[in-house]
């Protein structure tokens, strides 16, 4: 019976040690700011969006504890409208990673350009475009997206990561 209790009482206070030490990290994890990450997807459609959601995904998962992401996505359409353009510029601008994705390399539609070509509100912190560009329509196309990139990533001083998905 006494050894009994010695185990019941040992268990007992192993459990409470285990949640008082949860509760401990918890509560430090909780004064601790996580860094934040501000991503902008810019998408042709939702299946090119789902493609920039994914890689975001793939890219953010094992920083999730480190790292608060703060994601908007815009679709090209959208960014049609004027207000919606105008609100878009401004989460542009606070961005610390900027994804472009589209289904096809083909030309990037004038306000799309004009979007991109936003000046960033910290011009001298560490930013990035992140371009996921579909095979060109023709074979003899200009890569005409994939310089205007390079352009606007030079212009910006972003550090500029460009991948073509197949198919």
């Amino acid at each position: 019976m006494r050894q009994e209790h010695r185990v019941f009482t040992r268990l007992y206070k192993a459990k409470v040690r285990s949640k008082v030490c949860s509760m401990s990290a918890r509560r430090i994890a909780a004064k601790t700011p996580r860094s934040r990450v501000k991503i902008v997807i810019i998408c042709e459609d939702i299946e090119s969006g789902k493609h920039a959601k994914e890689l975001q995904d793939h890219v953010l998962r094992p920083l999730s504890g480190k790292l608060q992401c703060v994601p908007e996505a815009w679709t090209f359409r959208a960014l049609q409208h004027p207000e919606l353009h105008d609100l878009a510029s401004k989460e542009i601008q606070g961005a610390d990673i900027i994804v472009f994705s589209t289904r096809a390399n083909s030309e990037v539609p004038s306000t799309i350009k004009e979007l991109l070509e936003t000046r960033p509100s910290q011009p001298h912190r560490p930013r990035a475009l992140v371009a996921l560009v579909g095979p060109a329509k023709t074979p003899p196309q200009t890569d005409s997206t994939r310089l205007f990139l390079e352009a606007i990533a030079a212009k910006g001083q972003l550090d500029l990561f460009f991948g073509e998905k197949s198919g």
